[in-house]
């Protein structure tokens, strides 16, 4: 079958094509590495620079590491030399600083100074990555090339060890690509933990001894290693004004108490409570709690110094009165004075019982008292509880006359009896004296001669400085007002069995009750609520009686209360005291927050120029409050910094008390450009002002998850059309596409590897070559698939879809053998269109016959006056030259038509020249989706 010259042309440059992307098929290989001093089972390992040589790039690929590292735990891709590697510091010491590598970023490179030595030990992973120190002179000082197992590198034992200087760490990838994590220390920065209390939170501010208080603390473990071993933990009591008085709870046997402290990983902290009963080696008075860590410093941490914490409010152990609250001394109104030129002056004779008062500023009282000649002076000082007061008794010239000095509680009794100045008339003073404690005291005087008082009654009636007597009923109880704080004293007589009080508690105060007798007596309290419910009944003979509101919930506190003090029988004064107990203080805690906010499962990476939500909530965890207060939510960058903020607003402050949820809000924001790739979370922070005074203040702040911000500039700056092509390795840089096969990064329509100007079935995802230009694609699997690819073929080729139609010609003389007459002619014979040789014509058979007639028919047949034969010769010469110029014009016709002509032109050109195999060609292309005109111009290419 003979080719057409146009599709021997398409050949020509099809070859010329194929021998120029040849050589870029060749380089467009997979990358291949030189790795000439990798220590493997095969290599021996030398101490030398560590050298890589890069073969090939590869084309295409995603690697597995992101686009934004943060190698050795800062923003950025640590270096693959040392010129460009990320430094650590000088004698650096952190675990679990991460990197990356993977096929793209095969090294990691990162400096340090260190002054001794180093060791790195880099986790198991399951990928296969070696690592190797080099001081600065790239020597390999050490390495560690294990198969899934753990690295660990040193300068110790090396050239290096103890060698001041600059070294370089560095991670290779020999398999796998993914996160690597790594840790350092030096011989000066051994890994130790580093325990440390915060967060100490007493819940009552106000308590006695043998009271049981919670003691709440954070324990934190800062460091850099592990807690493996359990521990003591001791609790004080400290006077925030000298730190020399301060007491360590004791147990029940006068030993230091102490909590066990457990194991603690590394940056982790642990929540603790304890249950402390108050010790009595804990005298009354202002103390702040104190948490000590490992008392007995049996850990070795990395900071001992830190091991103590101290609450941030006072407490107070026992009852402390403010002289300025009662009548204060004898009912003047004023304090006694504490020289004789202050006395209270009680006048000539006198006999009676005042009442005194003493507190933290004031610990001497002086009376004055007139005798005449022949008279004794007498005084009796009641015991008083919680106080060792003591008695003496001075003349005018202050020469001491009597003294009583006993211990505690004891009654003090002076007297001029018995003494140089017995019936010795004068001015005499009489001296209380504050040994310890504080409070009021009951002071009895009478002067020899006068009616003896009676031993004991309790008139004038004056119960908590009321005026009168403190009724015995709900009915006739006196008042004393809402979460009442009031000291005063009261008395009884086998006339006056009972004193009752009546208070009330509101905004979850509480209050605090103590009675002191002395010890020869035996009162009782007892409480009850608003309904008549006894909330409790106590009595212990010669005890001071306590209550307090503690164990009740705060929201259960609010209504009535009805205090009674029962003399069972006996009789005296009592003191008796109510401190109310302050409201939990408010807890505003934040609880919630979303940022960004999806679904689960979903990626939290977040692009700049896309909107992203987010939602917050926090809760009134605590007491009351009227303080308004602020809120603000901002996204916070890796180092702390805060970069945007997102949301913010207000309260009114006004608080009950355990609110349950105060602040719900939401809202979204689209990123700018502007901000840097990198990791960051979202913190909500409640009063940010710290108006608000608080039980908690660490929870007003809520740190939401990291998550990840990528900056599409910053993504995209290597990969212009982003299709995920670098710029360098991408053909189509400017513009997206897939295609992997002819040319990288172009657009490649149907998807088969080959960019739409390379494939010649760009719709096609089956086919895209055609060698031999008949419009069927070299993939022989493919749609139309072409069995014939180097040769021109129809769709019903004799050897399948793309071969050539085989006519039969034995004796390939040019004549089909069904139309050969001659079949068996001989190779190079010329045969006419029988395929047989033609046969010569006859000569003249008759030489004599000279007649005119038979000389012009010579003549005739002699064309141009040449022979017969040699005119025939002559004649086919030309014919064949006019038979190559017909058809040179006709192919010349067709080349116009199809740049431009109708179908019409087409038809008129070749309605004689048409067999039965091109239209049934033709016929196979129409029905293939070719027009008319296309079907007629292909099958004219090859029906020539």
């Amino acid at each position: 079958m003979r080719m057409k010259v146009e599709l021997r042309g398409w050949f020509v440059l099809t070859l010329l094509l194929g021998s120029m992307l040849l050589p870029l098929a060749v380089v467009n290989g997979p990358d291949e590495w030189l790795d000439d001093y990798r220590p493997r089972e095969d290599q021996t390992n030398e101490s030398e620079k560590l050298e890589l040589t890069k073969i090939a790039s590869r084309a295409g690929g995603r690697a597995a590491c992101p686009s934004v590292q943060n190698d050795g735990g800062t923003p950025g891709d640590a270096g693959g030399t040392n010129s460009t590697a990320k430094s650590l510091g000088s004698d650096p010491s952190f675990t679990g600083n991460s990197g990356c590598v993977d096929s793209n970023d095969y090294y990691d490179y990162y400096s340090f100074s260190v002054e001794f030595e180093l060791t790195v030990p880099a986790p198991v992973s399951t990928n296969d990555f070696d690592i190797y120190l080099e001081d600065s002179n790239g020597n390999m000082l050490d390495y560690s090339a294990g198969i899934g197992a753990l690295e660990q590198v040193s300068t110790a034992g090396s050239s290096a060890s103890g060698v001041a200087g600059t070294y370089y760490f560095i991670v290779e990838q020999y398999s796998g690509d993914g996160i690597y994590s790594f840790d350092a220390w030096t011989n000066a920065s051994v890994p130790r933990p580093d325990m440390s209390p915060s967060n100490v939170v007493s819940n009552l501010t106000a308590f006695e001894v043998g009271d049981t208080v919670n003691l709440t603390y954070t324990v934190t473990n800062n460091g850099p290693a592990d807690l493996n071993e359990t521990y003591d933990i001791f609790f004080l009591l400290e006077d925030p004004n000298d730190s020399w008085n301060s007491f360590v709870i004791e147990d029940s046997y006068g030993n230091e108490f102490s909590e066990q402290g457990s194991t603690l990983a590394v940056n982790q902290s642990q929540q603790m409570a304890t249950e402390l009963t108050i010790s009595d080696n804990v005298p009354n008075g202002t103390y702040l709690w104190a948490v000590w860590l490992d008392g007995f410093d049996n850990l070795t941490e990395s900071d001992e110094s830190n091991n103590f914490e101290y609450s941030s409010a006072n407490v107070t152990v026992g009852t402390f009165v403010s002289c300025s609250d009662i009548a204060a001394d004898a009912g003047t109104g004023t304090d006694a004075g504490d020289e004789p030129g202050k006395a209270v002056d009680l006048g000539s004779q006198y006999t009676g019982t005042v009442t005194g008062c003493f507190d933290d500023s004031d610990d001497i009282d002086y009376y004055a008292v007139d005798i005449i000649d022949g008279q004794e002076l007498s005084a009796h000082l009641d015991g008083q509880m919680g106080a060792d007061n003591d008695l003496t008794l001075y003349d005018a010239n202050n020469e001491l006359v009597n003294l009583s000095d006993n211990w505690d509680e004891t009654d003090e009794n002076v007297s001029t009896i018995g003494t140089n100045w017995s019936e010795l008339g004068g001015t005499y003073y009489i001296v209380v004296w504050k040994f310890s404690g504080s409070g009021p005291y009951t002071l009895h005087i009478w002067t020899n001669g006068s009616t003896v008082p009676p031993a004991f009654d309790c008139v004038p009636e004056d119960d908590l400085g009321n005026g009168a007597d403190a009724g015995a009923t709900a009915m006739t109880a006196p008042t004393l007002g809402v979460n009442p704080t009031i000291w005063g004293m009261g008395c009884l007589d086998e006339m006056d069995q009972m004193d009752a009080y009546a208070f009330d508690l509101a905004g979850m105060h509480g209050v605090n009750i103590t009675l002191d007798q002395n010890s020869e007596q035996d009162f009782a309290l007892s409480i009850a609520d608003g309904q008549g419910n006894q909330l409790v009944n106590i009595s212990s003979a010669g005890q001071p009686l306590n209550f307090d509101t503690s164990a009740i919930n705060p929201t259960d506190l609010a209504g009535n209360y009805l205090l009674t003090v029962h003399a069972n029988g006996g009789e005296g004064t009592y003191n008796l005291s109510l401190a109310s107990i302050d409201p939990p203080s408010p807890d505003l805690v934040a609880t919630q927050v979303n940022c960004p906010e999806v679904l689960p499962g979903d990626s939290t990476e977040v692009w700049t120029g896309s909107e992203f939500t987010f939602s917050v909530a926090a809760d009134s965890m605590g007491g009351p409050s009227t303080t308004p207060f602020d809120w603000v939510f901002t996204l916070v960058a890796e180092n702390g910094s805060e970069v945007v903020e997102l949301l913010n607003g207000t309260h009114d402050g006004v608080l009950t008390g355990l609110d349950g949820e105060i602040i719900s809000a939401s809202g979204t924001m689209t990123l700018g450009h502007d901000i840097p790739s990198g990791n960051y979370s979202c913190r909500l922070t409640i009063d940010s002002t710290d108006a608000v005074t608080e039980q908690d203040e660490p929870n007003n702040v809520l740190n939401g998850a990291n998550f990840s911000i990528i900056n599409l500039d910053e993504y995209w700056a290597d990969d212009v059309d982003r299709d995920g092509i670098p710029n360098d390795e991408d053909d189509c840089p400017e513009s997206g596409g897939d295609s992997t096969e002819d040319l990288v990064g172009c657009q490649d329509l149907d998807g088969d590897g080959w960019s739409n100007q390379g494939d010649d079935f760009f719709t096609d995802p089956t086919q895209w070559l055609d060698t031999d230009g008949d419009m069927f694609g070299d993939n022989a699997s493919g749609t139309q698939g072409d069995q014939c690819p180097e040769e021109a073929g129809v769709a019903g080729g004799t050897n399948g879809t793309g071969c050539p139609i085989w006519i039969p010609d034995s004796d390939d003389d040019g004549v089909p053998d069904a139309d050969d007459a001659c079949p068996g002619t001989a190779a190079g014979v010329v045969v006419n269109e029988t395929g047989c040789v033609p046969q010569p014509e006859p000569e003249n058979q008759n030489p004599d016959d000279t007649t005119p007639s038979d000389t012009n028919e010579n003549e005739s047949d002699s064309f141009l006056g040449l022979g017969g034969e040699n005119g025939m010769m002559l004649a086919a010469i030309g014919g064949g030259f006019l038979l190559l110029l017909i058809v040179t014009m006709l192919v010349m016709v067709l080349r116009r038509g199809k740049k431009g002509s109708s179908a019409q032109m087409h038809e008129q050109a070749w309605a004689t020249a048409i067999s039965p195999e091109q239209q049934q060609y033709e016929q196979q292309l129409i029905a293939m989706g070719y027009t008319a005109e296309q079907a007629r111009s292909y099958a004219s290419q090859h029906f020539d």
